[in-house]
């Protein structure tokens, strides 16, 4: 834990880059984490923590935009382990109060890995992601950061993906948030809805 701990730290003040290798341990060791915690359907302090910085960590990493190292972060299964993480269909263990935060973590980790990452913004629409991650653009007085990093997610995911454009326009809404609709406005989309209730793109100049 103290590892996990100090290379969190280092390699957030030093913007030092980990190897491959060392991202393929981390990417398994949060897969472990995440795995045990579902079968035991608990979150001791020392589970919590370990997951809380692998995901720090690979989210900074992935925030850095390589296309090579996301591509590697993609390619460890991490989209559907991120995905279960967020939305337990369960809720025995979303129900601890310390998980609400690792959602956040997550979702930064997703909107990342999404940003200009065809594999990534296809395979969240594959596993259903999409309708959860809208849902999740809601205030959640719970996780409020929550709602920031699932307003990015949805912009990273739609970006230069037509797939994932016309999938949401299948979705119906209450509403479009106005943050969401201002991330989609610099991508040169206005959304609205209908009134049969489905989510509506209409394209324009990006701002």
């Amino acid at each position: 834990m103290r590892i996990l701990n100090l290379l969190d730290a280092t390699l957030e003040e030093n913007e030092l880059i980990p190897s491959p290798q060392l991202l393929q341990f981390l990417s398994s060791e949060l897969k472990t984490n995440i795995s045990h915690t579902f079968q035991t359907k608990q979150l001791p302090p020392p589970t919590q923590q370990a997951i809380d910085h692998l995901l720090s960590i690979l989210a900074s990493t992935s925030s850095l935009a390589l296309p090579h190292l996301n591509t590697l972060l993609t390619d460890q299964g991490l989209i559907k382990l991120l995905l279960q993480l967020m939305y337990d269909e369960s809720q025995e263990v979303l129900s601890n109060n310390a998980w609400f935060a690792l959602k956040s973590r997550a979702m930064r980790l997703l909107a990342n890995l999404s940003f200009e990452n065809p594999i990534a913004q296809n395979q969240v629409r594959q596993y259903g992601g999409l309708p959860l991650i809208m849902n999740s653009c809601l205030f959640d007085q719970q996780n409020p950061y929550l709602r920031e990093w699932s307003v990015l997610a949805l912009r990273n995911l739609c970006l230069d993906n037509d797939e994932n454009q016309r999938f949401v326009e299948t979705l119906k809404a209450q509403g479009i948030p106005e943050d969401v609709q201002t991330e989609m406005n610099k991508l040169g989309i206005s959304l609205r809805v209908g009134e049969d209730g489905k989510v509506k793109f209409t394209r324009h100049q990006k701002q």
